[in-house]
């Protein structure tokens, strides 16, 4: 299982990957045909602002996956604030939260 991140941080206006391992009890969990749906949320039980379905992952086997941000997508969020972002392995038949984190959108600063 992913262990709750740490505060996750992206910027405004660039795209951000964050690399994922997955583990069962300190072992690689396999990913091979499983989906990694990430949502955020402006609350931990607040409507969903945003849904990243990972159906690529980076080595499926060794439990490795990355999540992407675009700046469209933090456009959707809502911009610079901050946020909770979910996890969830989709099996097909089951939907098992993996992880809870929180992600800090920041602005970049005026240039003068």
């Amino acid at each position: 299982m992913l262990s709750t991140l740490q505060t996750l941080e992206a910027y405004s206006g660039d795209t951000t990957t964050f690399a994922v391992a997955v583990t069962d009890g300190g072992v690689a969990h396999d990913l091979t045909g499983r989906t990694l749906s990430w949502l955020v949320s402006a609350t931990r039980d607040g409507a969903t602002l945003l849904v990243k379905d990972v159906t690529v992952h980076s080595n499926a086997a060794a439990g490795l996956s990355a999540l992407t941000l675009t700046p469209e997508d933090i456009e959707t969020i809502g911009g610079p604030g901050s946020y909770i972002l979910t996890g969830i392995e989709v099996d097909g038949t089951a939907e098992v939260t993996r992880a809870v984190s929180n992600l800090r959108i920041r602005g970049r600063p005026q240039r003068a």
